[in-house]
């Protein structure tokens, strides 16, 4: 699962954009849902996801993801269909636009890095809006 997810990201974790080999990298999530569904995997650096925990990924990440999955729609679903997981991308840019207004909805904090967050501002709608 992770070799073609790194292949599309070039190495790169979403996050921190730092070269990530197979044992450092996991798989993650822009919108963590602990009890529901999750939004399209990518792969992160192993101390990154435990820095991000379950907050909203910062926009500058969205915006990452959904260029990525744009790009990348085909490796991505063919990779997941692959290990035997249902893959829908309209579906994940639902999950990730419900989690967001809920977000800003509750005026939440974003993850940049670190321990570093900001506000959501409304370009998550643009972001999302994107075809």
């Amino acid at each position: 699962m992770l070799e073609p997810l790194a292949d599309i990201q070039h190495g790169l974790c979403l996050y921190c954009m730092k070269r990530v080999d197979a044992g450092e990298s996991i798989i993650c999530t822009v919108v963590a849902l602990p009890q529901g569904p999750r939004a399209q995997p990518r792969i992160c650096a192993q101390t990154v996801q435990p820095q991000k925990g379950d907050l909203l990924a910062a926009e500058a990440h969205l915006e990452s993801w959904v260029q990525r999955n744009a790009d990348h729609a085909s490796t991505i679903g063919d990779c997941w269909r692959h290990a035997g997981v249902l893959v829908d991308l309209a579906a994940s840019r639902y999950v990730a636009a419900w989690a967001y207004a809920h977000g800003a909805g509750l005026r939440a904090s974003a993850w940049i890095a670190d321990d570093t967050v900001e506000q959501l501002t409304e370009r998550w709608h643009s972001i999302l809006a994107r075809e």
